[in-house]
């Protein structure tokens, strides 16, 4: 099974609990967990491409290809809910109010540099080391969120509002894999 249908079941698995429990259901997990959750994939798609060595070509740019993915969408879930709602319960020059600029500002590092990466050919021999330091921005950006920005999120925030954030999230999630899967079972076909 590769990542891509791996992540595929991942966002299906919170289809199936949402359309179960209804659109805005009183339990669903909260924004923080699921990002989280988003976080531990995100770290074990860098731990899989870093450590192939005679990985064909092919499959470390699969592999490349699912961790942009992955970014791309949690980045915009982060920037179009989460980050918005905290921004609008923090107060100017505030440490808090920092947080959600300097979030937004490391997301822009991370977009700029996954540019670079999409874009490069896969024979590259920078390529390995691009994404070598995009895990390493990615997993201080993870260190900081969820030490520092995601206790704050919960203080501002509350449960309700997190679970509300949770379940556009999951919505969000399932919008994308719709449209995923017309692709990819395109990309099997060729």
């Amino acid at each position: 099974m590769s990542i891509q249908d791996k992540i595929s079941d991942v966002v299906d698995s919170a289809k199936a609990f949402v359309e179960k429990a209804g659109e805005q259901p009183p339990f669903a997990p909260d924004a923080v967990q699921i990002l989280k959750d988003d976080h531990r994939r995100v770290e074990a798609l860098f731990k899989e491409i870093l450590s192939e060595k005679s990985s064909s070509l092919a499959k470390q740019r699969k592999n490349i290809e699912a961790v942009l993915a992955e970014l791309t969408l949690h980045a915009k879930i982060e920037e179009s809910l989460v980050y918005p709602a905290v921004y609008k319960k923090t107060k100017r020059d505030t440490d808090e109010r920092l947080e959600v600029l300097e979030a937004f500002e490391e997301h822009g590092s991370m977009k700029a540099l996954m540019s670079k990466i999409k874009n490069a050919e896969s024979r590259d021999e920078t390529l390995k080391a691009k994404v070598q330091v995009l895990s390493e921005i990615t997993e201080h950006h993870v260190k900081e969120e969820e030490s520092e920005f995601f206790p704050e999120a919960k203080k501002l925030l509350g449960e309700k509002k997190l679970r509300e954030l949770g379940a556009e999230i999951l919505k969000i999630k399932k919008r994308s894999a719709a449209r995923a899967t017309p692709a990819r079972k395109k990309r099997a076909a060729s």
